[in-house]
């Protein structure tokens, strides 16, 4: 897992982005977090989370902080942020659904508390996933994507190590470039 953040960390600094990743989560933040969700993380989440528990936040007023991660539609949620909006949806978000749809082995719910937020795509309530309730023929910890105002739940990646490998490759590959505040910003979002 260091390698592969440390070909992730190179690049954006090659591509002169601002912003950076949070310091490393403890084991007990880990555990702790865990055992508020009723699930173990997979291996390759734990281990990541060990370098990086998210982005970098910043202050931006009086108990208000947002993201200071290197992506302009991509925030990658630490363990509190996680659990905040892993609770949104348990909360409400969840309850809504649509009837919902699934591509690959995903179930067809609209929402499964075993369905673990990891990141904020495109600054809404639109997530990845740790998937640790597949459907029959899935992989416990493939990533998924989930939007709140869309049926659709889908597999975007086997597992947490992948998910970072396409990253690094979008990186490699120059699909990534840079906004105006210094943000990389994905080919599919220009």
């Amino acid at each position: 897992m260091e390698n592969l953040w440390l070909r992730i960390e190179n690049r954006i600094r090659a591509l002169g982005a601002v912003g950076s990743f949070g310091p490393p989560a403890n084991d007990n933040s880990i555990l702790a977090a865990e055992g508020l969700l009723g699930a173990r993380f997979p291996e390759d989440f734990r281990a990541s989370l060990a370098i990086h528990n998210g982005d970098a936040m910043k202050k931006i007023g009086p108990g208000e902080w947002q993201s200071d991660g290197p992506f302009a539609h991509l925030e990658l949620l630490s363990l509190d942020a996680m659990l905040s909006e892993w609770q949104v949806w348990q909360d409400s978000i969840g309850a809504q659904g649509l009837d919902p749809e699934s591509e690959g082995p995903v179930r067809k719910m609209w929402w499964n508390p075993l369905w673990i937020p990891f990141t904020v795509i495109g600054g809404s309530t639109w997530h990845h996933c740790l998937d640790l309730d597949p459907a029959p023929g899935g992989e416990p910890g493939q990533i998924i994507e989930i939007v709140d105002d869309e049926p659709l739940r889908r597999i975007v990646a086997p597992g947490f190590r992948a998910f970072l490998e396409d990253l690094a490759k979008d990186l490699e590959r120059g699909r990534y470039t840079l906004d105006d505040d210094g943000l990389l910003v994905h080919e599919a979002w220009r």
